[in-house]
């Protein structure tokens, strides 16, 4: 192959696609590393260097791409013999570009900064050319995303100790041959479930893989059985915050593989041995407890720890949530929480709620933000210091630029006589239905408070014993015209947020509704319901350092006023 020929061949599978590179790698002592093919790289102004290696070696194995690619060649040749090979050429080179690695990420959204074009839908165009080529790129990446599957589970699987760890010491199996199997029982398919977590925090490698069941294949059999009751964020971030506030410890227990930790199955469950475990051809699996994906493994770890925990004297399972045990003015237990505590806490509003929320207000330290890690480094000390800092030198709020979506959030927060208060919980996320206008989304965001502050407001009922008052507050003058008369919104979607709100001021579980300023509103850090975003305000930071909750209220509605008074019309 000639100079001419290989640049032709990188023009035409990179150059014309993703437009000209910085710089060359060549491997060195190959035959690219020509003069034709040098000089006219030089020529466009590329930088040109051999390395003494393989240049696939940049993203991971020696050519481990070169078989896919050949494969996805073969393929598109196959299935399309009229397209011209140079064109097979980049189009198998383009979905190895296009298809996610094992990190979740592709090389086209490395080098452009873009997600690739997915073909998404049925393949019905008019031109039978366009048609053939949409079934040729679709075969493609099919091929690679089967390699990128398989490659992520070598890897997750070729760490040392790994296959020690999944198979050998899955004790609840048996290995027998699909022979002996009897002939009523149904051998079940299993599926590999690889995750990729760069920081796991406990030193084990980022890829992780699950051996899951296929479940039932018959058409009048269910897949699963129904899920196992999970403790949401807000019941664990309430119960540490009480913790704090009545000086109990916090004690976390991690429970591996709760499927060891179920009843015995009444039968036994059987499934094809995968080749990863080296067991001979035709080798099937007879499982004597739930495993991921069949009999429903955390179920039955659920109902198999439930009576031991209500064998603990003085202590009962909460109203509000089923997986919570309280112990009034003792503790409570959760369980069935899997890797919650230290969840969702990437962005830096949510990094300073909980260093505010389960440490002193007026003495922020990095102290309790280390304790909550299994191995504390100084890198982690030099992060939670930065978080810190960032209290006195900026306002916490979302980016001051304007979205393309709107963003609701709020914050529930306990106070004492004297507006001292404790961060319980705050959310920040997209609206689950369109919202048109600001109103409907303030609305939608003050009906997700009030829904989940209901939940954490009886658990810390049942915890501390007492009754504790709920009041809400909203900023938008809008919003609180429509819950404290008759009027109607202009958006019928937010008939039943309003009518919630009617209904919880009028039963009296929301004891009171309140219009603040703007300026002191603690949610405007998480919530921006219109597209306009206004400049951020110094309320949560000010709140955080000084410790104390004082919104400046311009009007207030009580549940008594609102159920006895007439209201505006």
């Amino acid at each position: 192959m000639t100079g001419q020929t290989m640049f032709a061949v990188l023009f035409v599978t990179w150059l014309c696609i993703w437009g000209c590179p910085d710089t060359t790698l060549t491997d060195r002592s190959s035959e690219i590393e020509n003069n034709p093919f040098v000089n006219a790289l030089t020529s466009m102004g590329f930088h040109w260097r051999p390395i003494p290696t393989e240049a696939p070696w940049g993203i991971g194995r020696n050519e481990r791409h070169h078989g896919p690619i050949r494969q996805s060649y073969l393929r598109i040749a196959a299935e399309t013999p009229t397209l011209a090979p140079d064109l097979i050429l980049a189009m198998a080179y383009r979905a190895c570009n296009d298809a996610p690695r094992a990190h979740g990420s592709c090389p086209t959204t490395a080098v452009t900064g873009a997600l690739p074009s997915l073909l998404i839908g049925d393949n019905h165009p008019v031109n039978p050319a366009i048609a053939s080529r949409h079934r040729a790129m679709q075969a493609a990446r099919a091929s690679m995303e089967a390699y990128t599957a398989a490659d992520r589970l070598g890897g997750a699987l070729s760490h040392p100790g790994t296959n020690l760890n999944i198979f050998d010491s899955i004790d609840c199996k048996t290995t027998l041959p699909a022979s002996h199997v009897p002939a009523s029982k149904q051998i079940f398919h299993y599926l590999w479930r690889v995750t990729h977590k760069p920081n796991r925090g406990n030193g084990k490698p980022a890829e992780r893989a699950r051996f899951c069941v296929a479940g039932n294949r018959d058409w009048h059999k269910a897949n699963t059985v129904a899920t196992s009751p999970v403790t949401p964020q807000r019941a664990i971030r309430a119960i540490v915050a009480a913790s704090v506030i009545l000086h109990f410890s916090i004690h976390t227990k991690d429970f591996l593989r709760t499927y060891f930790h179920s009843n015995v199955l009444p039968e036994l469950t059987y499934v094809w041995a995968p080749p990863e475990a080296g067991e001979p051809n035709g080798s099937v699996w007879a499982f004597h407890r739930a495993m991921y994906g069949k009999n429903d493994a955390g179920r039955h770890f659920h109902f198999n720890t439930q009576s031991r925990f209500l064998s603990i004297p003085h202590i009962t399972i909460s109203s509000a949530f089923n997986t919570v045990y309280v112990a009034r003015l003792h503790g409570a237990v959760c369980t069935y929480v899997d890797d919650t505590l230290h969840a969702e806490l990437h962005s830096l509003a949510a990094k300073l709620l909980w260093v505010g929320r389960v440490a002193r207000s007026d003495v922020l330290t990095d102290a309790t933000q280390l304790a909550n890690l299994p191995n504390p480094t100084g890198a982690d000390a030099r992060r939670a210091n930065a978080a810190l800092a960032s209290l006195s030198t900026c306002p916490v709020s979302l980016h001051f630029t304007r979205l393309n979506a709107r963003q609701l959030g709020f914050i529930i927060a306990l106070t004492d006589d004297i507006r001292r208060f404790s961060l319980l919980h705050w959310a920040s996320h997209r609206p689950h239905r369109v919202c048109r206008g600001p109103c409907a989304g303030e609305l939608l965001a003050l009906a997700d408070a009030v829904a989940a502050a209901v939940d954490i407001h009886l658990l810390l009922q049942e915890l501390l014993s007492r009754r504790i008052p709920l009041a809400a507050s909203t900023d938008y003058s809008a919003a609180y015209e429509l819950a404290t008369s008759f009027r109607d919104p202009t958006d019928i979607s937010s008939k039943n947020d309003l009518f919630m709100l009617y209904r919880a001021l009028l039963n009296g579980t929301m004891q009171s509704l309140h219009l603040i300023t703007g300026d002191s509103n603690l949610a405007d850090a998480l919530s921006k319901p219109t597209f306009a975003r206004p400049t951020p305000n110094h309320a949560l930071t000010t709140t955080l350092s000084s410790g104390f909750l004082r919104p400046a209220a311009r009007d207030h509605t009580t549940s008594a006023f609102y159920r006895n008074e007439p209201r505006r019309p």
